[in-house]
């Protein structure tokens, strides 16, 4: 799983994008997209699964890490 760190996130829209070093660009994520529920700060470090859409890389399966 890459591992990576949250870039931007907006509360109000539920989505941000992720920064990882395994990645060519950012990766999107939507607040759904956590395995667990929890407050999401931009700095965070996270592992998640990539899956390429039309839009771009996009996260699943996103879960914060300690």
């Amino acid at each position: 799983m890459p591992r990576g760190t949250i870039q931007t996130f907006d509360p109000e829209r539920r989505f941000g994008f992720i920064e990882s070093p395994t990645e060519r660009e950012r990766v999107f994520f939507h607040l759904d997209d956590l395995l667990r529920a929890s407050e999401v700060q931009v700095g965070q470090s996270v592992e998640f699964n990539v899956e390429h859409s039309p839009r771009g890389p996009r996260a699943s399966r996103v879960r914060l890490l300690a």
